[in-house]
């Protein structure tokens, strides 16, 4: 335990996992006591059970259980996003970028951190609770996917979001699919999930990681598996809308019956996808999605520009 939390104290200093001689002679409790003081977003073996009951198991994944919770005094509900970090200490540090962004979003159009705690060596994310569910789910339950009037709607408010993520908060998600965007029952779309998000500098900060979901993955983020030397920006996110764009059309992404090995080159040998049949959309459909799925990023349009023809 001691271990997990020397990483969560040196993430929340210094913004990446770092060892440090001093950190090594502090005893559990006072690390615990600094990292109270200095990450106020994250509240440390405070039982968040005195403050919140949960309701039900609503998923149980790779990367941790999602439950139904409620808040004990003002019976707000919320998704509980809980993450046991001794069976899972090597991500440390990917649920602490999430909770890190999130803490500093405030938007309509994406979904809310009520609390984080730090308790029983899990991480406890109290999220919006979004009673529709996800896109994928809302499509495989109908059994259709979705049409132009339901898209448009979607790439609307996803534009908005990804703006003020770019260009206010300084984020990448790189995780755009139609399994994080959520709908609330008032039909407002919610971008979810940061567990890949990059925090960044500036709107237009650079990485190289080789991360996210390999059917959405733009072409320059590819070819970061293959060389650091390569880097990509915020864009990534405008190709990924683009394939969830797709996605929603026809129910599955580009290329979904290929190996995930082998989608990676794909994507990057390959022209950009197009709607299989792009008779059946408007115009102004098929334009936005050929705007989103530019392979050179130069060309590719940002989200703020993209609000401009997804109205």
């Amino acid at each position: 335990m001691t271990g997990i939390i020397k990483k969560l104290k040196s993430f929340f200093i210094y913004g990446v996992p770092t060892t440090t001689a001093s950190s090594s002679s502090l005893s559990q409790t006072s690390v615990v006591n600094t990292l109270k003081s200095l990450s106020g977003f994250l509240k440390v073996n405070s039982d968040p059970n005195d403050q919140w009951r949960i309701i039900s198991e609503l998923s149980d994944g790779a990367f941790g259980k999602i439950y139904k919770a409620e808040h004990v005094t003002s019976k707000k509900l919320a998704a509980l996003k809980q993450v046991d970090l001794i069976n899972d200490e090597d991500n440390i540090t990917d649920y602490c970028v999430e909770v890190k962004a999130l803490c500093d979003i405030n938007h309509i159009n994406v979904i809310k951190l009520y609390e984080a705690f730090y308790f029983n060596s899990k991480i406890w994310m109290f999220l919006e609770y979004c009673k529709v569910g996800s896109l994928d789910t809302i499509m495989q339950e109908l059994e259709r996917p979705m049409n132009e009037k339901q898209i448009r709607s979607v790439a609307r408010q996803l534009c908005l979001a990804l703006t003020y993520l770019h260009e206010t908060c300084f984020i990448i998600h790189r995780d755009v699919k139609a399994a994080n965007v959520l709908v609330t029952d008032e039909a407002c779309i919610k971008l979810g999930d940061f567990g890949v998000s990059a925090l960044c500098s500036a709107a237009d900060s650079r990485r190289n990681s080789f991360i996210g979901s390999p059917y959405w993955m733009a072409p320059e983020l590819i070819e970061c598996e293959v060389s650091r030397e390569h880097s990509y920006d915020c864009k990534v996110d405008v190709w990924s809308l683009g394939i969830l764009m797709i996605e929603l059309a026809q129910l599955d992404p580009p290329f979904n019956k290929m190996n995930p090995s082998r989608v990676t080159l794909k994507i990057i040998k390959s022209p950009p996808p197009i709607l299989d049949k792009p008779g059946d959309w408007s115009d102004d459909f098929n334009s936005f999605v050929a705007c989103c799925l530019q392979k050179d990023p130069h060309i590719r349009y940002r989200s703020s520009q993209l609000l401009q023809v997804s109205k």
